[in-house]
């Protein structure tokens, strides 16, 4: 599902999302760890590092004080961006994104009498 994902987010939005080079299931790896997913690495800086104060003498999760108004700006300038191009995605069902060549599988909610 994540590959699905990432190569739906990939190539209908602006969303820097990170190339996939190799994947597999538990049955695939050498020592059969589990499923896989090798990726690019995309740089940038995490909103929670932007936020945090970095000279705090015990973690915090308010904002730092000397951030700048244009920084607050920019970060969720691009948030919102990112949440407005994900929210365009209009799907038939809940579930899992189908994977190509797969047939999909839906069911109807459960109802109070689990039915």
């Amino acid at each position: 599902m994540e590959l699905t994902a990432l190569k739906l987010i990939g190539s209908k939005t602006t969303i820097p999302v990170p190339r996939v080079h190799v994947w597999g299931t538990a049955p695939a790896t050498p020592v059969g760890l589990g499923p896989f997913i090798v990726t690019d690495f995309i740089s940038g800086v995490s909103l929670s590092d932007l936020q945090k104060d970095p000279n705090a003498e015990c973690p915090t999760r308010l904002m730092r004080e000397d951030i700048s108004d244009s920084e607050v700006e920019i970060a969720y300038r691009q948030l919102v961006n990112y949440l407005l191009q994900l929210f365009k995605f209009d799907f038939d069902c809940i579930g899992s994104l189908p994977w190509p060549g797969c047939e999909a599988y839906t069911a109807s909610p459960t109802n109070i009498q689990g039915t």
